[in-house]
């Protein structure tokens, strides 16, 4: 795994501890001046050394950062390495909008302005998971389960097939090494999850399944009306105030994996700004949405058709967190040093 320099402003430390710890459950080393060094310690050298063992730096990308000269000098040490390696050493991760150096303006960079997971799904997928040995003349034998797993962990991270081909990949691993634990988890993203009252739901289920939504039993949405002026945001704060036609519910998606991203495939881009519209009978609606009103008691039985309206956004959130949960089984089951 990857040794990783973290170079940040103080004032974004809350974002950097939580993508130091995240890191680390992947398995990765992640450096952060507050985690390293100690008391009496040369700040600069600590750092330069740190800098010069990394094999990425990334570099935290807001006003504050932008602004600090300590933070500019840190990444651009690397950067300089990485144009006369012909390597990728530096990896922008945007936290807030900022104006970005004109030397990071080519790179691509990791978003997590508006969804953390996204983001460091991203940013997991330019992490090389091998790197070259230190001596040349080490031959290092790897046991074939070792290299299945590693194989596949590229593939993941890397973003190279979709999600639903990386479960199937990750299904054969299980049945054929016997993994109990990564095949339970494959057949239930790969088939989809049995619908269930959600206040009697299996402790199983997971809960980023779950998305919010606003039910309409009686209203439809005029999604292309002039004044929202594209915004999702104002759509779901009209919805949020209307209190008479639109509830606030969390809903359980049950599709399989392959039937989301086809979902995914089919809406209008960009996807930001897209809002998903369910249609389905009421009896069907409360199986799966969590605090049904039961004061009908017509209310399981009644067929009369209701629209949801949820985001886009949730979607791909649960892409982005069964992504990183097959991530972390798979480096679980790869040996320890």
């Amino acid at each position: 795994m990857a040794k990783i320099f973290l170079s940040h402003s103080s004032k974004d430390k809350n974002f950097v501890f939580q993508l130091g710890e995240d890191l680390k459950a992947l398995g990765h080393e992640p450096w952060l001046d507050e985690w390293e060094i100690k008391v009496g310690e040369c700040i600069p050298s600590k750092i330069d050394h740190a800098i010069g063992e990394a094999n990425y730096v990334i570099i935290v990308l807001s006003p504050d950062a932008v602004e600090s000269g300590w933070v500019e000098r840190e990444w651009q040490s690397k950067y300089w390495d990485e144009i006369e390696q012909n390597k990728i050493f530096v990896l922008p991760v945007l936290l807030k909008d900022c104006k970005i150096p004109n030397l990071l303006k080519t790179k691509k960079y990791a978003d997590f302005r508006n969804n953390y997971s996204a983001g460091f799904v991203k940013l997991m997928g330019a992490i090389a998971p091998v790197f070259e040995s230190p001596s040349p003349t080490v031959n290092i034998q790897r046991d074939p389960k070792t290299t299945d797993i590693s194989t596949l962990l590229g593939d993941v991270q890397s973003r190279t097939t979709t999600l639903s081909e990386c479960l199937a990949k990750a299904l054969d691993l299980a049945l054929k090494y016997n993994f109990e634990n990564l095949k339970s988890f494959c057949r239930h993203e790969l088939g989809g999850w049995e619908r269930s009252n959600l206040e009697n739901k299996p402790k199983n289920v997971p809960k980023y399944r779950l998305i919010g939504a606003f039910i309409a039993p009686f209203a439809e949405l005029n999604l292309q009306y002039f004044g929202w002026g594209q915004n999702t945001s104002a759509i779901f704060d009209f919805m949020r105030s209307d209190t008479e036609n639109f509830y606030p519910r969390k809903m359980l998606r049950t599709e399989s994996i392959s039937q989301i991203e086809s979902q995914i495939e089919k809406l209008p881009k960009p996807l930001e700004k897209s809002i998903i519209t369910i249609h389905k009978p009421l009896n069907e609606l409360m199986l799966d949405i969590s605090a049904p009103d039961t004061s009908d008691p017509d209310i399981s039985t009644s067929d009369h058709p209701v629209r949801v309206y949820a985001r886009t956004s949730d979607l791909l959130g649960i892409l982005d967190a069964v992504r990183n949960e097959l991530t972390k089984m798979l480096l679980d089951l790869l040996p320890g040093e």
